[in-house]
């Protein structure tokens, strides 16, 4: 009969399976075999392939496929077993728990290592913590808790090596035995010390027994077996001291130095001699030959090795005598103090000296600070606590002389009369003024009397001694207007929108402090600054300390050009610099702080920069404020660095308009926090008129030591231009007269603050119908009124012969509130208003900031176009293409209009 299966109850093994036995009542395999479902297959041994633990022998486990110990047993053979511990017999590392191996039959720590309790660490080096020797390395041992050296060794950095003894090779006094030191990398005695051929003892002290000099204290000599004082010396309670030289406090002439003796408590020579230096010797007279004043005799001074009297004194024959001061009687100038000179038989200064109370000091030239006009050079007065010129003289460089009148030559403003101005080399009235014969007046307005036109405003004429407005025009009671006896029959219109770049912060449209991007006048590229608003004031930063981040000790090029961070610390560039305060009329105003957070402020009415050619000269003047004035010392000096025109460069650690020293005003010199010794305060940031040659503090919040430049009205510049172009608008006039070109041209004049449109080929194309020589557009800025005004002479004179126009004008008013233009022709309106019935003209310009672009509409006119052409809406639209730098300007609806009559594709304006 067949067996029974696996853990089926049983009595006898005759009724299991073939493989199985009946153990404990059931069929089962046995202890060395395992059930595979089937049969029972005997278990495998170690590393044995497997696929289930129940598969291997013992206490083996399958791990990874084969039959493994666990991690904390090891294999003998038969079984896995416990590996051991530390100082457990064993047969092989094998049997020995991680980190120990099998020494001596024991498992143990390698050599590197000690055991903790737990585990192996390795073994401490040179003063690390320990508790028996074993824990540190060989062949340190572990005192008072700590691994050290025995102290016959010294840690080289990886071991312990034996100390070294007298004359042997050293870095550290460690590696030299017990009582040496290294001294000049040498392991040697101390300087009180000395070898005794096994150690190092006391050095003897005097009147102690000695063999050899070595053996006495520094400075003694072994005689007759012990140790003495050198002759330099006196013994004094078994110490040698030096002798005394001269002047030093003694008791007894043995302490004083040979020649010397003990007089008044003072080592010191006799009176008429002298301390040569190891002697004292006679004093010298008159003439005699001398190294120093000490070896003369009294009121001499040894000069040119040679006893004569001081220059405080003068030889009366006998004796030197002292000088006579001022007003004293005298027969020659050499008996007369310093300075002085012997006039009348008094003592007295030259002529172009003065008398401060103590010495004649040079006459004071112009602007430099005075008390009293006695101080001041001749023809000079002293006002405001500054020398000048009289109001009607100016300085010429080298005196006072009278100031040029009314339309004599000239150089610059200040050689000119009050109320003149220096304009093409002649002293000339401003624009707005006229010569009355004495001063410079403004010009009259309507119905006032007057001789002559040039008395009058630009646009009225002297008319029976009345200014008035021209025969061309009529008074409306506000202005002059053209006479309303014309009727225009035809009329074009044209728009135009001009960019004006800005130059520097004066031409910024905007009230709020920031970081604008400016086109100087003469520079070739644009620049960042900084601009400062104080209400009308526009101010553009050219220098700010605020920190120590950033180093103002550059060379030439750096400052040329600028650097740093316009926003904090920076130097905005000398090249930068000119082209702005060179251009029209400026004032600078610094601003200071000190570390005790004081604050001061300096104005200048005058400041330029000249450009690199002249090493960026300065010129200042006018000062004004609170932190004295300490520019004007450099007015006229060269810009230096450290490494161009260095001059005091160097020695003050900046770059500036020195004059001789740093100390007036250095404002790109060193940050040195309190300046609390001289050789700082000489290359410090400092302004002297205000703190003296102490630092002043770049504050971290604040700006300081700031230069700013405002720019007043009167302006003169370059003249920049723009060109418009239509492509669509060219077309359509070529097909109807033959124009191969159709551009405008605006330029503006800085100087008269107006433009001029001019346009060859239609010029050429109207010049061809109505005989116009000129087509040109002036477009003139009234600042006051804040309104342009357009006129065309040549247009204008077609215009009236066709349509009896008496002045053609266009008025463009700008809104700062709404930010748009309005263009106004009171005598186009007219003629419209006639044809069309329209009741007002213009044209309103809107610019859009998100989107960079203008719009122009026009409400009247878009109304009669409408009526005539059904147009719903009429505007222009201008946009700006910042990387070609040209606008372009578009109308929809126009386009449409005269596309319908004109077959133009596309109507565009563009302005480059």
């Amino acid at each position: 009969m067949g067996g029974s299966q696996i853990f089926v109850a049983c009595d006898d093994t005759l009724e299991c399976s073939q493989t199985l036995y009946c153990i404990h009542g059931k069929c089962r395999c046995a202890e060395e075999d395992y059930w595979t479902g089937n049969a029972c297959s005997p278990r495998t041994d170690i590393s044995s392939p497997c696929n289930t633990s129940n598969e291997c022998y013992g206490k083996l486990l399958c791990r990874d496929g084969t039959c493994q110990c666990e991690a904390f047993l090891y294999w003998d053979g038969t079984n896995c077993y416990n590996k051991k511990t530390w100082r457990q017999t064993c047969g092989s590392s094998n049997e020995c728990v991680d980190l120990l191996q099998c020494s001596d039959s024991t498992c143990q720590c390698r050599e590197t290592d000690f055991w903790n309790g737990d585990t192996c660490s390795s073994k401490k080096v040179v003063f690390d913590t320990c508790v028996s020797r074993e824990e540190c390395k060989h062949p340190m041992h572990c005192y008072r808790q700590r691994c050290q050296c025995f102290s016959s060794d010294y840690w080289n950095g990886s071991s312990c090596s034996l100390r070294k003894t007298i004359n042997s090779k050293c870095n550290t006094h460690l590696e030299c035995s017990d009582t040496l030191q290294c001294n000049l990398n040498k392991c040697q005695c101390s300087t009180n010390d000395y070898w005794n051929e096994i150690y190092c003892t006391k050095r003897k002290s005097v009147t102690m027994a000695c063999k050899i000099e070595n053996e006495c204290q520094e400075g003694l000599r072994c005689l007759e077996s012990t140790c003495h004082c050198p002759t330099t010396k006196y013994l004094n309670d078994n110490e040698c001291l030096p002798k005394k030289d001269l002047h030093t406090d003694c008791e007894s002439s043995v302490e004083c130095k040979d020649t010397l003796s003990c007089s008044e408590g003072t080592c010191r020579c006799d009176e008429s001699e002298f301390w040569q230096g190891t002697a004292c010797i006679k004093r010298r007279r008159k003439d005699e030959s001398c190294m120093s004043t000490n070896e003369c005799k009294e009121n001499f001074q040894c000069t040119k090795k040679r006893c004569i009297c001081k220059d405080t004194h003068y030889w009366d024959g006998l004796e030197c005598s002292l000088r006579k001061t001022i007003m004293v009687s005298c027969n020659d100038s050499m008996e007369c103090a310093d300075n002085l000179h012997c006039k009348g038989s008094r003592c007295g200064c030259k002529d172009i000296e003065y008398w401060n109370g103590s010495r004649c000091e040079t006459r004071k030239d112009v602007n430099e600070k005075c008390l009293e006009t006695r101080e001041c050079q001749q023809t000079m007065y002293c006002a405001r606590d500054i020398c000048q010129c009289p109001a009607t003289d100016f300085w010429n460089g080298s005196l006072c002389v009278l100031k040029t009148n009314f339309n004599g030559t000239c150089k610059s403003p200040t050689e000119c009369g009050e109320t003149l101005q220096c304009r093409d080399s002649l002293c000339l009235c401003c624009e707005t003024d006229f010569w009355d014969g004495q001063y410079c007046v403004k010009r009259k307005g309507y119905n006032i009397l007057c001789s002559y036109d040039s008395e009058c405003m630009k646009e009225y004429t002297c008319h029976n001694n009345f200014c008035v407005c021209p025969n061309t025009s009529y008074w409306n009671g506000h202005a002059c207007r053209c006479f309303k006896t014309f009727v225009c029959t035809n009329s074009v219109i044209l728009s135009f929108f001009v960019q004006v770049q800005q130059r520097e912060c004066e031409d910024v449209q905007s009230d709020l402090d920031g970081v604008y991007t400016v086109w100087p006048v003469g520079s070739s590229s644009p620049v960042n600054v900084y601009c400062v608003m104080k209400g009308s004031e526009k101010w553009t930063v050219i220098q700010r300390r605020q920190s120590r981040t950033v180093n103002f000790y550059r060379g030439w090029s750096e400052y040329k050009s600028g650097f740093g961070d316009v926003k904090a610390n920076h130097w905005l560039g000398n090249d930068n610099i000119h082209y702005i305060s060179s251009n029209g009329h400026h004032e600078l105003r610094v601003e200071l702080k000190d570390w005790n957070g004081l604050n001061a402020y300096a104005e200048y009415s005058t400041v330029i920069i000249g450009d690199e050619s002249s090493n960026y000269v300065l010129t200042v003047g006018g000062y004004s404020g609170t932190a004295g004035d300490s520019l004007q010392h450099h007015n006229g000096h060269t810009f230096q660095t450290k490494d161009v025109n260095t001059g005091y460069s160097t020695s003050c650690q900046g770059a500036w308009w020195y004059a001789g020293s740093c100390s007036y005003s250095n404002l790109n010199g060193q940050y040195n926090i309190g300046a609390n010794y001289y050789g700082q305060q000489t290359t410090s940031m400092t302004w002297f008129h205000w703190k003296g040659i102490n630092a002043l503090k770049p504050a971290l919040e604040l700006t300081i030591a700031q230069w700013q430049i405002y720019e007043n009205v009167g302006r003169t510049h370059n003249v920049t231009s723009e060109v418009i172009q239509s492509p669509s608008l060219h077309k359509t006039l070529n097909r109807q007269h033959s124009c191969r070109t159709l551009e405008f041209r605006i330029t503006y004049n800085y100087s008269e603050h107006s433009f001029t449109i001019q346009s060859p080929s239609l010029h050429k194309t109207l010049s061809e119908q109505h005989s116009c020589r000129t087509l040109e557009f002036r477009i003139t800025y009234n600042y006051s009124e804040h309104s342009f005004t357009i006129q065309s002479p040549s247009l204008h004179k077609t215009l009236s012969e066709q349509h009896s126009c008496g002045t053609l004008e266009f008025h463009i008013t700008y809104n700062y509130y709404e930010h748009f233009f309005t263009i106004q022709s009171p005598s186009l309106h007219k003629t419209l208003n006639r044809q069309h019935s329209c009741r007002t003209l213009e044209f309103h310009i809107t610019y859009n900031y998100s989107e960079h672009s203008s719009t122009i509409q026009s409400p009247s006119l878009h109304k009669t176009l409408n009526g005539q052409h059904s147009c719903r809406t009429l505007e222009f639209r201008i946009t700006y293409n910042y990387s070609e730098h040209s606008s372009t300007i578009q109308s929809p609806s126009l386009h449409k209009t005269l596309n319908g009559q004109h077959s133009c594709r596309t109507l565009e304006f563009r302005i480059t």
